[in-house]
């Protein structure tokens, strides 16, 4: 017992030297937080760390996983979500709200859907949350206030909603409804619960997001199988009353879009498959999955520009992206031709950028059975520095929207 109690010590200690050795390598002055997800003994726990390695906090500390933390609109606040025993099998989550100090962590809901994970978004004033309940087999839309007061559904029970999102600067909210040959877009009011559809095609409406002023909203339409009539698969984009509804890439098989803050370009990945046998007889073939990365203006019949490598990611003031290619993260600044190069190996995700576009944060896996650790680095390349060391296994990590 002594034996195992000591190599706990020396491990903590490593670890604790470690931290304390990143944050003295590091010239930023702990301006912006992560979040981070780390999985350690087998369960998930969420942390909080300032962005030159001092002020590590753990926020949750039970033994069930907890995931997916969002950031408030101010910063003050996480939403994240956890799964008890039996959650998997009622197809339910439970939702928690936290301050960023990890004081006052408590429930807000109880039965929140499986498909919630990508659908949980903070009104702009970090007063409101809006989420999927689970009823039966329907995923319903419920606003709650950040107390966990005044909760109320904003669909019928027949109805389901996904990709939902509040407006960046009103109580609307944009949701993809389909149930009931309601199909489309729609624009919710969370106070009347007054509801007007944006589009008129019946098919699937992917990947709805606003631009960072809530004028134009960008979507991916897809028909659904066997469907004839309907409007062009691609790429759209229209003002957020619905009008002006563009098509901008005609295009089939588009997985993801990214539209910048300003609501004038658009990231997006086309997949396609290729023949990795092609001696093979046709019906024995095997193939593999690709994806092509391009750039294209946020208007009519754009013409769109390859990207070369994966990844891109935004910068919050439109003026930046970062994308991979091989070992090294490009980074494209609007109006200076070529990119800047940042070297970092075995990159296996760019997470984004901090909240006032200097900085990047990436996560890295130094070894095939390595755990992730985090990469912080400014947009000139100056610097790559490591936040977080293979003490913790990251599964995902979030900038706080505010410094």
């Amino acid at each position: 017992m002594k034996i195992i109690m000591r190599i706990f010590f020396c491990l903590t200690l490593i670890i604790t030297i470690s931290l304390g050795a990143l944050a003295n390598n590091s010239s930023f002055k702990g301006e912006d937080q992560v979040a981070f997800v780390s999985v350690i003994n087998h369960n998930k726990d969420i942390w909080v760390i300032n962005d030159d390695g001092t002020g590590l906090i753990k926020l949750t500390d039970n033994p069930f996983p907890e995931f997916s933390p969002q950031w408030s609109p101010d910063g003050t606040k996480l939403l994240y979500l956890s799964s008890h025993k039996g959650d998997f099998i009622q197809k339910k989550y439970k939702l928690w709200v936290v301050n960023s100090d990890g004081s006052n962590a408590h429930i807000l809901a109880d039965d929140l859907s499986h498909n919630s994970l990508n659908n949980i978004d903070w009104s702009a004033d970090s007063n409101k949350i809006i989420f999927l309940s689970r009823k039966g087999e329907d995923d319903l839309l419920t606003i709650i206030d950040v107390d966990g007061n005044n909760r109320r559904i904003l669909t019928d029970k027949d109805i389901q909603a996904d990709y939902i999102s509040f407006s960046p600067n009103r109580s609307q909210i944009l949701a993809y409804l389909k149930g009931d040959d309601e199909d489309g877009l729609y624009i919710i009011d969370s106070e009347k619960k007054e509801k007007k559809k944006l589009t008129d095609s019946k098919g699937k409406y992917i990947q709805a997001q606003w631009s960072a002023d809530g004028s134009k909203i960008a979507y991916i339409y897809k028909k659904h199988l066997f469907q004839i009539f309907g409007a062009k698969e691609g790429i759209y984009i229209m003002d957020s009353s619905g009008k002006n509804n563009i098509l901008v890439v005609k295009e089939d098989h588009i997985s993801n879009i990214s539209l910048d803050p300003a609501g004038k370009a658009i990231l997006f990945s086309v997949k396609y498959e290729k023949v990795t046998n092609p001696e093979a007889h046709i019906t024995d073939q095997n193939t593999k999955t690709y994806y092509r990365r391009y750039i294209v203006a946020a208007k009519k019949n754009a013409n769109p520009q390859r990207i070369k490598g994966s990844l891109p990611k935004w910068s919050p003031d439109g003026l930046k992206f970062a994308h991979q290619d091989g070992s090294y993260v490009h980074i494209k600044i609007s109006g200076q031709k070529g990119y800047i190069k940042v070297p970092v190996s075995n990159l296996s995700s760019i997470v984004g950028w901090g909240p006032n576009s200097n900085k990047v944060l990436c996560e890295v896996k130094p070894g095939l059975f390595a755990n992730n650790e985090l990469y912080v680095f400014d947009y000139h390349g100056n610097q790559v520095y490591r936040l977080i060391n293979g003490g913790f296994n990251v599964v995902f990590s979030t900038w706080s929207p505010k410094n």
